[in-house]
């Protein structure tokens, strides 16, 4: 586990590219929908970029953002592979821990919110009624 500039990256994960990842899915587009789509990814490299690296003060282009992206987790890579494996370990095991905590919390808000819409349509049901 490194943490530096307020990014915290672990074995390939990158804090906050996880839901990126989820958020972008690529499908065939035609025409003006892969311009869009292209667009889409431009922005969301430029998220992971400013999470990873920092600001994107040149202006650098979203192929080179990408190979700084990669250029640093490999080097967060060798740098965790001189780390002491017990080290690397528990911060694994509780970053899993926090990652499982946020799961059940995200499944019990869920819930919450199906319940909530529960209730609200069976008080509009009761208010229709004669």
């Amino acid at each position: 586990l490194i943490t530096r500039d307020c990014s915290t990256v672990e074995r390939g994960e990158v804090e906050g590219a996880g839901a990126q990842e989820q958020d972008v899915q690529l499908r065939h587009y035609e025409g003006d929908g892969q311009e869009k789509m292209l667009e889409l990814l431009d922005e969301k490299v430029e998220e992971v970029y400013r999470s990873c690296i920092g600001d994107n003060e040149a202006n650098i282009s979203t192929l080179q953002m990408l190979t700084n992206i990669e250029n640093r987790l490999e080097e967060l890579f060798e740098h965790i592979e001189m780390m002491p494996q017990e080290k690397v370990e528990l911060a694994e095991k509780a970053k899993e821990k926090e990652r499982r905590k946020n799961l059940r919390e995200e499944k019990k808000e869920q819930q919450r919110l199906h319940n909530e819409e529960r209730v609200r349509k069976a008080l509009e049901r009761a208010k229709g009624r004669p």
